[in-house]
């Protein structure tokens, strides 16, 4: 990862979009299509939502809201202690 808003994969650099300059989508108006949550049935030792309200805080950005890449990230899969 080179930054906050910056990445590198595989030796290609990608910069995300500053948040000022995002534009709302409106499905009202046509823009983008709904998408229906998933229910969540899986509380057992295999699927469990297990994010701290600290964690939950590292999700959003200087305007609180959550950022999309940023669940992403976090829902990679962890191998050891770290």
């Amino acid at each position: 990862m080179v930054g906050d808003d910056a990445y590198s994969i595989d030796g290609i650099k990608y910069k995300l979009t500053p948040t000022d300059e995002w534009s709302e989508v409106n499905i009202e108006e046509g823009d983008g299509h709904p998408i229906e949550p998933i229910e969540f049935w899986g509380e057992n030792e295999e699927f469990t939502v297990n994010i701290t309200d600290e964690e939950i805080a590292t999700l959003k950005d200087a305007s609180g809201e959550i950022r999309y890449e940023k669940v992403f990230q976090w829902d990679l899969p962890k191998f050891g202690e770290n």
